[in-house]
């Protein structure tokens, strides 16, 4: 576990990056996007996930799960192959960008918490790399985000992969 403290203009942040090895994580009924679309259009689909979550009246029970599986040029913009998934409270209907996924399953991860400001998130997932690397860590998985909690200054998220 590394920690560091942080002095800010108004406030002190203490920072967080926790690596552990667990057997899975798991989690049901979600909500679920995979498609291509440009970077620039990610707070649109986040907006639009939660109308549909808030529309039909469900609940979030679970973090927001994300997935960039890969990137490409089109053009002068950036389309990512991108996935979200937040786990929900009931069913809904099925709409034209949005599905039910019964289940979510990832046997024997690597789970790194991560707790940081806003500012120094970059940093973060470059020493997480480097970790990464100098333990010779291999991910047999594409590499998801768990995110707990987003706000104006602090990230909560879980970076997850198969080993």
């Amino acid at each position: 576990m590394t920690r560091k403290v942080n002095v800010y203009k108004y406030c002190v942040v203490v920072e967080m990056i926790n690596y552990m090895k667990k057997n899975n994580v798991e989690y049901f009924n979600l909500v679920r996007y995979r498609n291509w679309i440009r970077q620039e259009k990610l707070s649109t689909l986040y907006d639009e996930l939660n109308r549909v979550i808030n529309g039909n009246n469900a609940k979030k029970c679970g973090p927001l799960i994300s997935c960039t599986h890969f990137l490409r040029k089109n053009g002068e913009a950036i389309e990512l192959d991108f996935e979200i998934m937040v786990p929900i409270d009931k069913d809904i209907p099925l709409t034209l960008e949005f599905c039910m996924c019964d289940k979510f399953y990832i046997e024997k991860v690597l789970d790194i918490h991560v707790v940081t400001s806003k500012f120094s998130f970059e940093k973060e997932m470059t020493e997480i790399n480097q970790y990464i690397r100098e333990n010779n860590i291999l991910p047999k998985t594409a590499t998801y985000s768990f995110l707990e909690k987003d706000d104006n200054e602090m990230i909560d998220t879980h970076i997850i992969f198969g080993i």
